[in-house]
């Protein structure tokens, strides 16, 4: 296959042919968006001094059923997914966290050929989130979980099965593109807001576009053009999938990254719906500049203006943010919040786990949610081994704050 693309941008192309559709042009960009993540398979990684940083990402569609044909634009980009790439598994919203991880470890041993680790890739579609996290606690806490510590795309992940044998997973890389009604976002468990949600881009939506999609004639030549341009859109996928390397910045994509982190360090919302999202959009930020620059061509290089549309993006989530986790009842989150934070100041700003998670009273993978998240809004430190034991500490940060809401 030549590896010449026939579009000038990949992403803008692909919302001209989605354009008579009745689903609004944000979720068909955020589609796309996906595809082009998916087509990557870990083979394209920026560098940055707190580690490598690839452009997977996690979208989450809000719609009202049959409002937005929020499923109609998924399987838009899903068809042209499967088209692109015959061989590739697309999980759906009915697996679960332990048979995804069962899948990967099988395919992993299968594949371990000498040295070369095998590739951990997986996309998943989820038309309903009620479908994919279940409606167990405990399951939706381990998929929260899963999703939340692979999104980093670690190299290695150890799962322990209830017979305490050891899975081990190389080289993860996750996609996930999933929709809901706002009213079934309670699956998420409350203990989720900051660590799985401050991951996600959040797609709000209302409304269909007001157009009838109207019918199709083989022979008319915007329909002969629409089937032209998805042949190109293929084409043109199929090229991204073999680029590997590593993505390069230019110095003034660098500078304009740099100044927007120095004034997201300084913002104090202290908002837990909030201060995760503000912890993380950066990386994400990242990740959406390295896809903008892939959409263009291949020079692997972020520019000024891929810097400058993916902060556009990164900021109008905020809104969205705060009305995503109001939908998803986040009170429960609140109430373990406060009682493990006020444990720990009880004990001085550090106690060993195992008293904090019988003082909570709540299931280890709750318990190991909550404090994922807090980790996530710089509440506590990152938990320290020692010994047997494992210490959890309020960061100085938060012990500030608690002082000064005392004071005042």
């Amino acid at each position: 296959m030549a590896d010449k693309r026939l579009l000038g941008d990949w992403l803008s192309s692909y919302l001209e042919v989605t354009a008579n559709l009745e689903a609004k042009e944000s979720l068909h960009r955020w589609t796309g968006m996906v595809c082009l993540a998916t087509a990557l398979r870990r083979r394209v990684v920026a560098h940055m001094q707190h580690g490598p940083i690839y452009p997977n990402l996690y979208v989450f569609i809000v719609a009202e059923s049959a409002k937005a044909r929020k499923s109609s634009a998924m399987n838009y980009g899903k068809k042209l997914l499967i088209d692109t790439f015959p061989e590739l598994r697309i999980f759906q919203d009915d697996m679960t966290p332990q048979g995804l991880i069962k899948y990967l470890y099988l395919r992993a041993t299968k594949d371990v050929k000498g040295d070369k680790k095998p590739q951990g890739d997986f996309v998943l579609f989820a038309d309903e989130l009620a479908n994919l996290f279940g409606t167990e606690r405990n399951r939706s806490s381990k998929m929260v979980i899963l999703l939340t510590t692979t999104f980093m795309c670690t190299d290695v992940y150890d799962h322990l099965t209830v017979r305490d044998s050891l899975e081990r997973l190389y080289n993860l890389y996750p996609v996930v593109l999933a929709a809901t009604d706002p009213s079934n976002l309670k699956v998420l468990p409350a203990d989720a807001i900051g660590g799985l949600t401050g991951r996600i881009i959040w797609i709000i939506e209302r409304e269909k576009r007001h157009v009838n999609p109207g019918w199709i004639n083989p022979n008319d030549t915007a329909t002969l053009r629409q089937t032209a341009l998805r042949e190109c859109l293929i084409h043109d996928l199929q090229c991204v999938s073999q680029m590997q390397g590593n993505m390069a910045f230019a110095s003034d994509a660098q500078a304009m990254y740099d100044a927007w982190y120095q004034i997201l360090s300084t913002k104090d919302e202290r908002d837990p719906r909030t201060d995760a999202f503000y912890h993380r959009c950066h990386t994400t930020a990242l990740q959406i500049a390295m896809l903008l620059s892939i959409s263009n061509g291949n020079n692997m290089l972020v520019s000024a203006v891929h810097m400058a549309n993916a902060i556009k993006l990164i900021e109008a989530q905020l809104p969205d943010i705060k009305r995503v986790t109001i939908w998803s009842g986040a009170g429960q989150y609140e109430q373990q919040r406060s009682k493990y934070i006020t444990y720990l100041q009880g004990q001085g700003g550090k106690a060993l786990r195992r008293n904090l998670l019988r003082y909570m009273g709540i299931s280890v993978a709750e318990f190991d949610q909550v404090t994922i998240t807090l980790t996530e809004d710089g509440t506590i430190e990152s938990p320290r081994i020692l010994g047997n034991e494992t210490i959890l500490q309020l960061t100085q940060k938060a012990i500030t704050t608690n002082n000064n809401e005392k004071i005042s």
